[in-house]
């Protein structure tokens, strides 16, 4: 005999974006706890998944930013904590994540050869790309009053810091 699958509450949208609550009998604890939370971030085009202390990789940031300087990824496309998760549509409102430029290290060198046969030309040239290494300092997310009084209605809210 098959069993019945749990039911599931049907996720809800606002202006900041598809919001999912995976249990809802326990309700959604806000402000989540800073190590418990993930973010997708956009960074030129590339989607990195950052939670707090990690560091990542990435092509180099403008030049007017300086090693040790803290900046904003704003272009965050995902929020997840253990008791729901925001879908950005195409960015979720109320999010950002704080990193700091570490260093700017370069990547190993790419050696680009160029031969003509029998012409005795040969051509040898390498590249090295500069990379910047970010610490992800925290990730923000601030749900709205409208989403928090969606939350309220169907009592999934159940501590407010």
């Amino acid at each position: 005999m098959k069993e019945n699958p749990p039911k599931v509450e049907p996720p809800y949208e606002n202006d900041e974006g598809l919001i999912t609550v995976h249990h809802p009998e326990e309700g959604v604890t806000l402000p989540p706890h800073p190590n418990q939370i993930f973010a997708v971030v956009c960074f030129k085009g590339r989607q990195f998944r950052v939670v707090k202390d990690e560091r990542i990789l990435i092509e180099n940031v403008t030049e007017d930013i300086q090693v040790g300087q803290q900046f904003v990824l704003n272009d965050v496309r995902m929020i997840g904590t253990y008791d729901y998760t925001c879908l950005g549509r195409p960015t979720v409102a109320n999010a950002r994540v704080f990193v700091t430029l570490e260093e700017k290290p370069q990547s190993e060198k790419v050696i680009i050869f160029k031969k003509t046969r029998r012409q005795g030309y040969q051509k040898s040239m390498g590249h090295r790309q500069v990379l910047s290494m970010l610490r992800v300092d925290r990730v923000e997310h601030e749900i709205s009053e409208e989403g928090m009084l969606k939350l309220q209605e169907k009592g999934q809210l159940t501590t407010l810091q």
